[in-house]
């Protein structure tokens, strides 16, 4: 009995396609008649590659949730500043207020001399001597602030008084009688 060995030929490899493969047989059977296009009874399987699942959600960004609290935090820390910055209903605006110093002096005759000690606008002091009757205007003092004069009488005798005016409103006036006596007047704007 002779065998007759031809050749094994395939229809696509096997390495391209993934899925099993038929084997076609070209050999010639007993009889010489030939086997060509007649599928043999052996198949080999390849085992397919793992593929992505088409189906299964992509994997989210984490910073993304991050973002979102940082802004939103943000935008509450703003609004905060805003409502604490925000002039109140009935507040009146914030205005300068004029304050006018006034000394002078009484009961001796000739001209009249006297020391002074008052507080400025910038929240220091200012001192020296005056002919008396004497004024001094400062345009800059805020609500609350203190204001202070003093004179000192540089006579033997006489009175000398000191008055302070805030916006055309007497805040404190004193008198006081006799040689180098000091009157003092204090208060705050109102």
């Amino acid at each position: 009995m002779a065998l007759w060995l031809g050749t094994q030929k395939q229809a696509t490899p096997a390495w391209k396609t993934g899925v099993a493969c038929n084997t076609y047989s070209t050999n010639r059977d007993r009889r010489g008649r030939s086997n060509r296009g007649k599928l043999m009874a052996q198949q080999h399987h390849i085992p397919q590659p793992t593929l992505p699942d088409p189906f299964k959600q992509p994997k989210k960004r984490s910073w993304l949730p991050h973002l979102w609290i940082v802004l939103g935090g943000a935008a509450i820390l703003g609004v905060a500043v805003l409502a604490l910055n925000w002039p109140q209903a009935g507040t009146p605006p914030t205005t300068s207020h004029t304050v006018l110093y006034e000394a002078e002096a009484s009961g001796a005759s000739g001209p009249r001399t006297g020391s002074y000690t008052m507080q400025t606008d910038s929240g220091g002091s200012s001192q020296g001597q005056v002919p008396l009757p004497a004024t001094q205007t400062l345009h800059n003092f805020s609500s609350g602030d203190f204001v202070y004069l003093s004179v000192q009488n540089q006579d033997a005798a006489g009175a000398v008084t000191c008055r302070i005016t805030v916006d055309g409103v007497v805040v404190s006036e004193n008198t006081s009688t006799g040689g180098y006596v000091i009157a003092t007047c204090q208060g705050r704007v109102p």
